[in-house]
């Protein structure tokens, strides 16, 4: 936040950045398709229902970026197979470094520190995939079909 920012434009601002955030953990946390990514995300020692999505581009393979339940942000790249398009394995991993700025990773930190909001969070991400994706969250296709 610049110091210069009005109050209405910084909650406005946040109101933003808190939607964006709910939206693309629904997709992370529910949808069948990141299932592959819930299962890399385990074996990498992190539980998914305790990150949060941040951003994520698609591609040949897709980059998102998590924010962990320590507080810590990480970009990633992702491989899918090519038939499921799900993800099999975690191309690069970086750490990204803390910084001062009030943005949607600061907040997603926020969120997770504290209990009430991670639980108002989470009822958030659950009601968002309710009533925006789960009427059309369809199966993969399988390897080898």
């Amino acid at each position: 936040m610049s110091s210069n920012e009005h109050p209405e434009l910084r909650r406005n601002r946040r109101v933003k950045e808190y939607w964006q955030l709910v939206s693309g953990t629904a997709q992370y946390r529910y949808r069948i398709c990141w299932e592959g990514a819930r299962r890399v995300m385990t074996e990498r020692g992190f539980d998914p229902s305790y990150a949060i999505l941040a951003t994520c581009d698609q591609g040949d393979d897709v980059n998102a970026t998590f924010i962990l339940p320590d507080g810590g942000a990480v970009s990633c790249d992702v491989r899918k197979d090519s038939t499921t398009r799900q993800a099999v394995d975690v191309t690069s991993w970086e750490t990204l470094a803390h910084t001062v700025e009030e943005d949607e990773y600061s907040l997603g930190a926020e969120i997770l520190r504290d209990s009430h909001l991670r639980d108002a969070f989470d009822r958030a991400v659950s009601a968002y995939f309710d009533f925006h994706l789960r009427h059309d969250d369809r199966p993969l296709p399988r390897a080898g079909v």
